[in-house]
Protein backbone atom coordinates (compact mmCIF):
# COMPACT_ATOMS: atom_id res chain seq x y z
CA UNK A 1 0.00 0.00 0.00
CA UNK A 2 1.30 3.35 -0.61
CA UNK A 3 1.56 6.18 1.87
CA UNK A 4 -1.11 8.26 0.89
CA UNK A 5 -3.78 5.32 2.09
CA UNK A 6 -1.84 4.69 4.90
CA UNK A 7 -1.67 7.95 6.08
CA UNK A 8 -5.39 8.48 5.43
CA UNK A 9 -6.28 5.47 7.52
CA UNK A 10 -3.73 6.70 10.21
CA UNK A 11 -5.80 9.78 10.41
CA UNK A 12 -9.38 8.54 9.98
CA UNK A 13 -8.32 6.30 12.66
CA UNK A 14 -6.82 9.24 14.78
CA UNK A 15 -10.08 10.92 14.49
CA UNK A 16 -11.89 8.06 15.38
CA UNK A 17 -9.93 8.40 18.98
CA UNK A 18 -10.19 12.48 19.11
CA UNK A 19 -14.05 11.60 19.05
CA UNK A 20 -13.73 9.23 21.65
CA UNK A 21 -11.87 11.65 23.89
CA UNK A 22 -13.83 14.46 22.70
CA UNK A 23 -14.55 15.80 26.42
CA UNK A 24 -10.63 15.92 27.17
CA UNK A 25 -9.80 17.88 23.42
CA UNK A 26 -9.23 21.44 22.27
CA UNK A 27 -8.62 22.60 18.88
CA UNK A 28 -4.84 22.64 19.93
CA UNK A 29 -4.41 18.96 21.29
CA UNK A 30 -7.22 17.94 17.67
CA UNK A 31 -4.40 19.33 15.51
CA UNK A 32 -1.56 18.04 17.00
CA UNK A 33 -3.49 14.92 17.15
CA UNK A 34 -4.07 14.68 13.35
CA UNK A 35 -0.12 15.27 12.84
CA UNK A 36 0.68 12.58 15.32
CA UNK A 37 -1.88 9.91 12.92
CA UNK A 38 -0.13 10.97 10.37
CA UNK A 39 3.33 10.22 11.56
CA UNK A 40 2.65 7.24 13.34
CA UNK A 41 0.93 5.79 10.15
CA UNK A 42 3.86 6.00 8.43
CA UNK A 43 6.19 4.62 10.63
CA UNK A 44 6.38 1.09 10.34
CA UNK A 45 8.13 1.65 7.00
CA UNK A 46 10.80 3.41 8.25
CA UNK A 47 12.21 0.08 7.49
CA UNK A 48 11.80 1.23 3.45
CA UNK A 49 15.08 3.12 2.26
CA UNK A 50 12.84 4.65 -0.21
CA UNK A 51 9.21 5.27 1.66
CA UNK A 52 8.22 8.93 2.58
CA UNK A 53 8.91 8.60 6.15
CA UNK A 54 12.57 7.57 5.38
CA UNK A 55 13.24 9.99 3.02
CA UNK A 56 11.57 12.88 5.15
CA UNK A 57 13.47 11.85 8.24
CA UNK A 58 16.87 11.63 6.81
CA UNK A 59 16.13 15.31 5.23
CA UNK A 60 15.56 16.54 8.37
CA UNK A 61 18.23 15.11 10.38
CA UNK A 62 20.58 16.33 7.71
CA UNK A 63 19.37 19.92 8.04
CA UNK A 64 19.45 19.22 11.54
CA UNK A 65 23.30 18.13 11.52
CA UNK A 66 24.20 21.12 9.73
CA UNK A 67 22.37 24.11 11.93
CA UNK A 68 23.54 22.36 15.08
CA UNK A 69 27.08 21.66 13.98
CA UNK A 70 27.08 25.78 13.25
CA UNK A 71 24.78 26.57 16.00
CA UNK A 72 24.69 24.05 18.73
CA UNK A 73 27.37 21.87 18.57
CA UNK A 74 26.16 19.78 22.02
CA UNK A 75 22.53 19.01 20.15
CA UNK A 76 24.66 17.53 17.22
CA UNK A 77 24.90 14.16 19.08
CA UNK A 78 20.97 13.67 19.40
CA UNK A 79 20.41 14.40 16.12
CA UNK A 80 23.34 12.15 14.64
CA UNK A 81 21.99 9.08 17.07
CA UNK A 82 18.51 9.90 15.67
CA UNK A 83 19.72 9.51 12.19
CA UNK A 84 21.77 6.31 13.57
CA UNK A 85 19.11 4.67 14.58
CA UNK A 86 16.38 5.19 11.13
CA UNK A 87 19.80 3.98 9.44
CA UNK A 88 19.66 0.95 11.40
CA UNK A 89 15.57 0.49 10.44
CA UNK A 90 16.51 0.97 7.31
CA UNK A 91 18.76 -1.71 6.81
CA UNK A 92 16.30 -4.44 8.29
CA UNK A 93 14.07 -6.61 5.90
CA UNK A 94 10.83 -4.53 5.00
CA UNK A 95 7.93 -5.80 6.54
CA UNK A 96 10.30 -7.43 9.47
CA UNK A 97 10.50 -6.95 13.12
CA UNK A 98 9.63 -2.94 12.63
CA UNK A 99 6.04 -4.37 11.22
CA UNK A 100 4.92 -5.85 14.53
CA UNK A 101 3.11 -5.07 18.11
CA UNK A 102 6.35 -5.05 19.85
CA UNK A 103 7.57 -2.42 17.90
CA UNK A 104 4.38 -0.40 17.90
CA UNK A 105 4.48 -0.65 21.92
CA UNK A 106 7.97 0.52 22.27
CA UNK A 107 7.28 3.37 19.60
CA UNK A 108 4.10 3.98 21.57
CA UNK A 109 5.54 3.93 24.89
CA UNK A 110 8.59 6.26 24.03
CA UNK A 111 5.77 8.38 22.69
CA UNK A 112 4.33 8.28 25.81
CA UNK A 113 7.64 9.09 28.17
CA UNK A 114 7.73 12.16 26.11
CA UNK A 115 4.57 13.62 25.81
CA UNK A 116 2.56 12.39 29.30
CA UNK A 117 -0.23 12.70 27.17
CA UNK A 118 -3.08 9.51 27.05
CA UNK A 119 -5.22 10.88 23.70
CA UNK A 120 -1.99 11.26 21.40
CA UNK A 121 -0.15 8.01 22.70
CA UNK A 122 -3.43 6.12 22.13
CA UNK A 123 -3.64 8.37 18.78
CA UNK A 124 0.08 7.31 17.64
CA UNK A 125 -0.62 3.90 18.69
CA UNK A 126 -3.98 2.88 16.70
CA UNK A 127 -2.65 4.67 13.94
CA UNK A 128 0.79 2.63 14.02
CA UNK A 129 -1.58 -0.36 14.03
CA UNK A 130 -3.93 1.03 11.34
CA UNK A 131 -0.59 0.41 9.07
CA UNK A 132 -0.34 -3.36 10.34
CA UNK A 133 -3.82 -3.59 9.68
CA UNK A 134 -3.56 -2.17 6.61
CA UNK A 135 -0.52 -4.45 5.11
CA UNK A 136 -2.57 -7.38 6.34
CA UNK A 137 -0.64 -8.10 9.39
CA UNK A 138 -2.97 -6.77 12.14
CA UNK A 139 -1.68 -9.75 15.23
CA UNK A 140 2.31 -9.90 14.05
CA UNK A 141 4.24 -10.24 17.30
CA UNK A 142 7.48 -9.52 15.72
Amino acid sequence: MDWKRHSAIGVFTGIIVLLIFRNQVDIQLALIGLFTAFIFSLAPDIDHQNSKITLWLMSLYSGLNILFYFWKKPLLIYSLTAQAITIFFIRMAHRGPVHSLITNAVFTGLFYFYTGNVVLTTIAGVAFWSHLCADGIPLKLY
